[in-house]
Parts: C-alpha cells; structure tokens; sequence
C-alpha cells in the first residue's frame, strides 16, 4: 500500500531534473524555506529530491514546485532531458575516445616491447664482441 512517505529512488535522470530545479530556484531567489512555504511542499522533501537526490521528486510535487516559481513541470522536465541527452551524448563521444586512445596505448606498448627486445639482442652482441676483443687487445 502507498503512502506519502513512500520515495522512489532517484535515477541519473532524476540529477537534472533535480538540477534544473536548483537552478530556477536560484533565478528566481528561492531558498529551500520560501519555496516550502509557498508551495506547500515541506521542506525536508524539497531537500531530499532537489537537494541531496535521494529519491525520486514526483510530478505532482515538482508541478507545484514549478508553479510557485512561475514555470511548469513540463518546461523543467523539457529543460533537464535535454541536457540529459547531450550529457550521454558526451559521454558518449568521451567513451569512444578513451576506445580509441587505449587500442593506441597498446599498439605503443606492442611497439616498446619489440624495441626492448632489439635492444636486449644488440646488448647480447655488445658483450659478445667484447669477450672477443679480450684475446686480441692482450695480444698487443
């Protein structure tokens, strides 16, 4: 059975929503106080779903919200899937990118090992032609 202390737990989603919603506050002088006492939400709810995002703030509640600061649920609901979508579409692009410089990382990681073992080879004739230069250098 539901109840008004039931709370849902907040998505990514709910971050920008949430976001868009601290940020009208700000526009529009709101502190967490004069919102709960214009709006008629409390204020440990505002804190809770547009403050700390722990739960889920439902649409009922963000309308009222919305209203007394003079926009619409809507609007912020608009407002914040937008930046949601260019936000993983960023992600996105950065998640390839890191693809694309870790198989670089390993192509230069395949190439230092190959220079590491020509290395180690020409090391290996060095100290042979040094042994060979021992008899000859004592001989003169």
């Amino acid at each position: 059975m539901s109840t008004t202390r039931d709370t849902v737990p907040a998505t990514s989603f709910d971050t920008f929503v949430a976001a868009e919603v601290r940020q009208l506050m700000r526009e529009r002088g709101f502190t967490q106080t004069s919102l709960a006492e214009k709006s008629g939400v409390k204020q440990p709810r505002i804190s809770r779903s547009v403050f700390s995002v722990r739960s889920s703030l439902p649409v009922a509640i963000l309308d009222e919200l919305a209203v007394t600061m003079g926009d619409t649920a809507s609007g912020i609901l608009r407002r914040a899937e937008r930046k949601y979508f260019e936000a993983n579409e960023e992600r996105a692009k950065l998640q390839e990118e890191r693809a694309k410089l870790n198989e670089e990382r390993a192509r230069l990681d395949q190439e230092i090992a190959k220079l590491n073992e020509e290395r180690a080879k020409l090391q290996e004739e060095r100290a042979k032609l040094n042994e060979s230069d021992v008899p000859r250098l004592l001989a003169l």
